[in-house]
């Protein structure tokens, strides 16, 4: 019931801050406390306010000193950037400062589907998945979307234990720098 406005007020489950993150205004952000553990549930990311020029942040808050906030995905995708139906450009979309993490050897850490671009990956930790970061396809092309993830930016992050792949897939103007 907590408005997740400020530190005193949170959100208290991964499921109600990206329900908010799918309804929030352009250029406003969903922050995840330093030193939590959150268990991801399924759950489809994709809001049309958001923009290259307002853009959506998903990253951590707090206290410094502690470990950056762990998103835990057994048996789910962490961070599924995907519209349903027909192929909209989706995104304008910055994830900073977590730790993407699964026991299981499935999924992925981060999943962009149908035509989804302008997005920023930054200080990352994604262990412990099929793939780290998938760049998917799309399903049928809606007018003005080329079917493509353009201008995704993976920087700064550690990538490991995943089982197939830490990075899968394609997109155009993609920059990969500074990982490991």
């Amino acid at each position: 019931a907590n408005d997740g406005r400020s530190e005193l007020t949170p959100f208290q489950s991964f499921s109600k801050g990206m329900s908010t993150f799918n309804t929030m205004n352009g250029g406003d952000s969903v922050l995840f406390c330093r030193g939590g553990v959150f268990q991801v549930v399924g759950a489809r990311l994709s809001n049309q306010r958001c923009s290259a020029d307002s853009v959506c942040t998903i990253a951590d808050y707090g206290d410094g000193s502690l470990e950056r906030p762990q998103l835990v995905a057994n048996d789910v995708t962490a961070l599924r950037f995907e519209e349903g139906g027909n192929a909209d450009q989706d995104g304008g979309y910055t994830v900073r400062n977590l730790i993407l993490s699964s026991s299981t050897n499935t999924k992925a850490g981060v999943f962009f589907y149908n035509d989804v671009d302008d997005v920023v990956l930054d200080n990352l930790h994604i262990q412990g998945f099929s793939l780290g970061v998938h760049a998917a396809g799309t399903n049928a092309l809606n007018l003005g979307v080329n079917g493509a993830n353009d201008r995704i930016t993976l920087m700064n992050s550690v990538i490991i234990d995943n089982s197939a792949q830490g990075w899968l897939g394609g997109g155009n103007d993609l920059l990969i720098e500074n990982n490991n």
